[in-house]
């Protein structure tokens, strides 16, 4: 199930990625608090397995479009199909705030089976150049952008 993170769950985001602790959760909900962006959390079972953010307002390449970002399922998780279920429960969020498109950038080198998933499940090429999204850790992360046309539910 996805749902928005809230403070109260700061002890139990700490066990979905390792190296990012109290301090770091804290960080990043003050900073929710100064743009337009939500960070929703997926559980199985009462148990924070997985996070996603939206940035509601897009990005500079598709300011239009809400876009995706810092996907992440715990380790113990991946392979089973989380990925999927957290990026369908987005699309439909993004649907039922009213919006037809929903974008994510990907490094295709150093996340090809991130980039395979999202291919598989439609998102496409909005431009085939690369651009440095920032350097983490010492690497420096060279995206593609995506995006994909959400379909209305049939109701």
């Amino acid at each position: 199930m996805l749902l928005p993170a809230a403070i109260e769950d700061t002890a139990r985001l700490v066990t979905i990625k390792d190296g990012f602790g109290e301090p770091d959760i804290l960080t990043r909900f003050q900073w929710l608090s100064t743009v337009n962006v939500t960070w929703y959390i997926w559980w199985v079972d009462h148990q924070p397995v997985g996070w996603v953010l939206i940035q509601w307002d897009g990005k500079m390449t598709a300011p239009t479009v809400p876009d995706l970002f810092d996907l992440y399922v715990r380790l113990g998780h991946r392979s089973r199909g989380v990925g999927t279920q957290i990026l369908l429960a987005c699309e439909h969020t993004v649907r039922d705030a009213g919006y037809d498109k929903l974008g994510l950038a990907v490094n295709p080198d150093l996340n090809p089976r991130a980039y395979a998933l999202y291919q598989r499940l439609g998102y496409y090429h909005i431009s085939q150049h690369k651009y440095l999204d920032g350097i983490y850790d010492g690497v420096e992360d060279w995206v593609i952008d995506l995006e994909k046309k959400l379909q209305q539910d049939a109701s």
